[in-house]
């Protein structure tokens, strides 16, 4: 797979041959044309992505500067092109300035892990860890031990180890050091990009509960509401088997003192979709969202993950593992997007015209369902703040309107079909579909019926057989006669 560098040449290089070849022919490349380009384009082998889009926004922004010769003038130029609002809000947030601008100005962290090598010695950006125990199985109440970088009076180590497979496994002759954190680069075998793998530490020797936190430190600079959010992915060799817990946290702490009491602490249960090889992992959308008062502007923000685990349960370090990718802790700013099913029956035989072609379908988002429209006039079965059940029949579609949180959503469709003799079969977009602000998808339901009754015999088909039927008969007297 190549490197993020190399890919971002390689981009650069099919950005600026594509341009030179609608110079030669007198015209301007839209953004539209050049994003189908691009994406068309197989020779950089990338998985496009609305996140790795956004990895090359400079270079994208660089390369289409040179063709307009200032941001109103291109604003002005888009508003005569007919395309879809995805792409329009895609190339808004690859070339806007005042939205780019604006996008810093809220953000306050944000980690793809895309600049990480796999055999350098830290995590780096700074992140760090600390250990916890409990008296218990489960990881409630107040720890009974601690352990972290200042725990020794020595802070050398506040920056997380990288103990992934090519620095820690003894395959590769550096001993069986796992502990806590390492990167995969890539993940899942190139299917995914760059993710951090957070897991226990089997130097732990306590057989009650152990908890182990990898996350990032930041001085809170601002009140009002803020959001975590994060993607997360199955881990492809030491997922939870046993019941260990896989989270993510917010936590703010009285720095101001030097007494660093707990002020706030916030937990989410991260859910991986679930994976059983390259071709079929997927990452889903998570996030936190917490408010700040004027007061605690100045305290310490603790946010990243974690894992419980207790061997007494039968629990291990070795299976307590997620991914995590594209981690952004921002001054909250929420946005819509769009989500669409729809059905498109296929009927393989004619006698089964007219049947009922009724399936049930549910969509479920990550952030809430502010709207919805459907088109057949029926109301839903069931609404709630995160899903929607609906009815649907051959033709019909349901619009979800949906909130953004940080810019970002991700939406889901599954159906259920009563129609035992139905062969089914749903879009890419009907398994877990990540949106941006404003953006539209839509996942379809292709459903083929098919005719499972008994075969029958026309009139013809009929008289053949009692002719049959009828000179096995005479053969069969003839013969006892």
């Amino acid at each position: 797979m190549l490197s993020i560098d190399r890919k971002m040449a390689g981009l650069e290089m099919v950005m600026h041959g594509n341009l030179k070849k609608q110079e030669l022919k007198k015209k301007i490349l839209t953004p539209f044309s050049l994003l189908r380009q691009l994406t068309q384009d197989n020779s950089l082998k990338i998985k496009w992505s609305a996140g790795v889009i956004l990895r090359f926004k400079k270079r994208v922004t660089s390369v289409l500067s040179d063709n307009y010769a200032s941001l109103a003038a291109y604003e002005e130029f888009v508003m005569k092109i007919s395309v879809s609002r995805s792409m329009l809000l895609i190339f808004a947030l690859l070339v806007a300035g005042g939205y780019q601008a604006r996008l810093e100005a809220q953000t306050i962290f944000f980690d793809d892990f895309e600049d990480r090598v796999k055999d350098q010695p830290l995590i780096g950006n700074n992140w760090t860890w600390f250990d916890q125990t409990y008296g218990g199985n489960t990881c409630t109440g107040s720890p009974t031990g601690e352990f972290g970088p200042f725990s020794d009076g020595d802070p050398s180590d506040y920056p997380a180890d990288n103990r992934n497979y090519w620095t820690a496994s003894a395959d590769v002759g550096a001993g069986d050091s796992y502990y806590r954190a390492g990167l995969e680069v890539p993940a899942w075998d190139g299917a995914l990009g760059n993710m951090l793998r957070v897991y226990g530490n089997q130097y732990n020797g306590a057989t009650s509960c152990e908890r182990v936190l990898v996350f990032k430190e930041e001085t809170i600079g601002a009140s009002g509401p803020h959001t975590f959010s994060f993607e997360v992915a199955k881990d492809q060799f030491g997922a939870p088997a046993n019941g260990e817990i896989t989270a993510a946290f917010v936590k703010v702490l009285r720095s101001s003192n030097n007494s660093f009491a707990t002020l706030s602490f916030e937990t989410v249960l991260t859910a991986p979709p679930p994976a059983t090889s390259p071709s079929n992992v997927s990452t889903r959308f998570q996030y936190i969202e917490f408010d700040v008062p004027p007061e605690w502007v100045g305290e310490l923000l603790q946010f990243g993950f974690y894992n419980d685990l207790a061997e007494n349960l039968g629990q291990s370090w070795a299976t307590s593992a997620a991914l995590y990718d594209n981690v952004k802790l921002a001054a909250s700013e929420t946005g819509a997007a769009e989500y669409i099913v729809t059905t498109d029956w296929f009927v393989a035989e004619p006698e089964l015209l007219g049947e009922d072609l009724t399936i049930e379908a549910t969509v479920s988002c990550a952030t809430p369902i502010t709207g919805f429209s459907l088109d057949n006039g029926t109301d839903p079965v069931s609404v709630s703040d995160y899903e929607i059940v609906v009815l649907l029949n051959d033709g019909d579609s349901v619009t979800v309107d949906v909130e953004t949180v940080n810019g970002a959503t991700q939406c889901s469709a599954a159906q259920n079909v009563p129609q035992s003799g139905a062969e089914k079969s749903a879009s890419a977009a009907c398994n877990g579909q990540i949106l941006l602000d404003d953006e539209s998808a839509t996942c379809t339901f292709d459903n083929t019926l098919f005719f499972e009754g008994v075969p029958t015999l026309g009139r013809a088909g009929t008289a053949i057989l009692a002719l049959l039927m009828l000179g096995l008969g005479l053969a069969g007297f003839r013969r006892f006669v």
